[in-house]
């Protein structure tokens, strides 16, 4: 975090932009005048200082919509302007390029670091892979990730198997199966040989995402989530290992005990188990 510094920062920018207005290709652009005037004046210890920022940003994210209809350089803009608050805003969220998609789950051809979705409520695409494995003692179970303690978000939660973010410039079906496949070595350790028939998409184009925002820690998540469904071969299961330190454990739940373990509220459920599970029971998928 920053503590005891004045930081003042001006951003250069071409005229001033106000909500409504767009760009000469018709795209969106927010208020940057107003941001670049309260980070001028920012001092991270003044709360009067830091309730004006929170404003500023809440009103980009408004103009922002989740960045439907807002063109690339505008976006390039407002995250160069914030660059130099990310160690106060953000400090542990990452600055790989993520696509960004429209409400009804279309890339809309345009990218922002990973820290300003989070920031900014711009809406991202993640991949989700439910696996089942046939357990000697309990019969078909969902293997389910514990989620390491050290995890910024819903440390020690229950979550789906695996889950990651799509990264890159631009978005394609083929983007989403290779960031699920990455994120399943990466958690994991397995590999598509390692399970009977690889990855089946579920219902189509997966669905959409609104997390509660969290204003205390800037963060304001809406996805895209696809959502994959695949099962672990019966001698491939000793392979299961954590590379990327991000999963502490697995826990096997029966699939007969799906609903049961969403209509509980003993044992903390990250979203994405509890949204993406729902989203694959009602699909039709065991």
């Amino acid at each position: 975090m920053l503590h005891n510094h004045l930081y003042i920062w001006e951003i250069e920018h071409k005229g001033t932009f106000y909500p409504g207005e767009h760009d000469e290709r018709g795209n969106q652009m927010t208020n940057i005048h107003d941001l670049s005037e309260t980070l001028h004046h920012f001092k991270v210890e003044t709360e009067d200082s830091i309730k004006v920022l929170d404003s500023q940003l809440e009103k980009i994210r408004i103009d922002l919509n989740g960045g439907d209809g807002v063109g690339q350089d505008e976006l390039c803009r407002i995250a160069d302007a914030l660059l130099p608050f990310k160690e106060y805003l953000r400090p542990k969220d990452k600055s790989e390029k993520l696509p960004l998609f429209t409400n009804n789950g279309n890339p809309t051809g345009t990218h922002a670091p990973r820290w300003i979705c989070h920031l900014l409520g711009l809406r991202h695409c993640c991949a989700h892979i439910l696996l089942t494995w046939n357990s000697p003692k309990l019969g078909e179970v969902y293997l389910l990730q514990i989620r390491s303690l050290e995890k910024d978000d819903s440390p020690g939660h229950i979550d789906i198997s695996v889950g990651g973010h799509m990264s890159g410039d631009t978005a394609s079906p083929l983007l989403i199966q290779q960031t699920a496949y990455k994120e399943l070595e990466e958690e994991l350790g397995l590999i598509e040989d390692d399970l009977t028939v690889g990855l089946t998409m579920v219902n189509g184009n997966g669905y959409g995402f609104n997390e509660n925002p969290r204003n205390n820690e800037h963060f304001f998540n809406i996805e895209w989530r696809q959502v994959f469904v695949a099962h672990v071969k019966d001698n491939r299961i000793g392979k299961i290992h954590f590379k990327d330190g991000e999963v502490l454990g697995i826990l096997p739940v029966a699939v007969v005990q799906a609903q049961s373990l969403l209509d509980q509220t003993i044992v903390p459920l990250a979203s994405a188990l509890t949204e993406s599970l729902k989203f694959i029971l009602g699909g039709g998928y065991r």
